[in-house]
């Protein structure tokens, strides 16, 4: 072999080599160019998908709190039921036997008023006076069939009653405050201590306590010529009657009640009457006491215990000056 032949087949080898190292190195670098691509895709996936599943455990978290919230507040409404029922349990034994020895008779009647418009009607809430209210509500009144299942000749008084009791709600404006609310306090608070209440703030009042509804009553019974004198008992204050017919009746306008046979020391029962209300929130829970506190006192709440106050005094007492006090 000659020297040329040598250096041209060393020459050949030589390029042959670099050739497949050439090609090995590119198959390598594309390889890993391949696993970066893979790798950073499944990166972005992960990161991703942790995304989401944190995110479903803070909705999950809120959703516990929540729950645990709930759970807080139905457990205390819980416990004030049962221990409110708990309390009428116990206050029902011996109302049961109170029925049963004094022969107390509850009476459901019909309710004229109780799908009216009372303070329209009477135009309550327009710029009529005193004795410009007194003249329509005794009107109103006087238009009503007479109720029945009532003692003899108590209808109109009644009626009168179930009128004013329509005029208020019982109890103050904030939501679940069951204590009564006197118009007086509230002008009060308003207008100063020694503020003399007018007929415009009973005018301009919603809510009312015992002592706004009676007052109202004794005038609207006055102007029909129907005697009407306040009686108080246990911080309640109502009106009472005399009937020619009929005798004593009480009239809680505060609770749409009528009651008879307190003034009698004999065995007479007790009768209640007791009439629907459009306030169902309040007055037919106050319904509920007063029958309750009749029937647990009735020895207590008999003639020589019911307080009788001079209506001009009552209205002095509470700093009320209406258009006939």
């Amino acid at each position: 072999m000659t020297l040329w032949q040598s250096i041209f087949t060393l020459c050949s080898v030589s390029f042959a080599c670099s050739g497949l190292i050439c090609g090995c190195s590119s198959d390598a670098e594309l390889s890993l160019q391949r696993h970066e691509t893979t790798g950073a895709t499944l990166a972005a996936c992960f990161e991703q998908e942790l995304a989401t599943v944190r995110s479903q455990l803070r909705d999950h978290e809120e959703w516990e709190r929540t729950l645990l919230a709930d759970k807080s507040d139905l457990q205390v409404r819980l416990a004030a039921a049962e221990g409110e029922r708990d309390n009428l349990k116990v206050r029902a034994y011996p109302t049961e036997s109170i029925l049963a020895s004094q022969r107390t008779v509850i009476l459901d009647r019909n309710n004229p008023f109780q799908h009216f418009d009372v303070r329209k009607e009477c135009g309550f809430d327009d710029s009529f006076d005193m004795e410009q209210f007194l003249v329509r509500a005794s009107e109103i009144v006087r238009r009503q069939p007479d109720l029945q299942g009532l003692p003899s000749g108590s209808s109109r008084a009644v009626l009168s009653m179930l009128l004013v009791s329509e005029i208020f709600e019982f109890g103050r404006e904030l939501p679940y405050d069951a204590d009564p609310g006197c118009i007086s306090d509230s002008i009060r608070e308003l207008k100063g201590a020694n503020y003399q209440v007018r007929f415009e703030d009973y005018q301009r009042a919603r809510f009312g306590c015992c002592v706004d509804f009676s007052i109202l009553l004794v005038e609207l019974l006055k102007h029909q010529n129907i005697s009407g004198e306040i009686r108080v008992s246990s911080g309640h204050a109502f009106v009472e009657t005399t009937l020619r017919e009929s005798g004593g009746l009480l009239l809680d306008a505060s609770a749409c009640l009528a009651v008879r046979g307190l003034d009698t020391r004999s065995t007479e029962q007790l009768e209640i009457y007791r009439f629907p209300t459009k306030d169902h929130s309040r007055k037919v829970a106050h319904q509920f006491r007063i029958v309750l506190g009749l029937m647990f006192e009735l020895e207590a709440l008999r003639a020589h215990d019911l307080a009788r106050v001079s209506y001009h005094d009552f209205c002095q007492q509470y700093g009320i000056q209406l258009g006939g006090t």
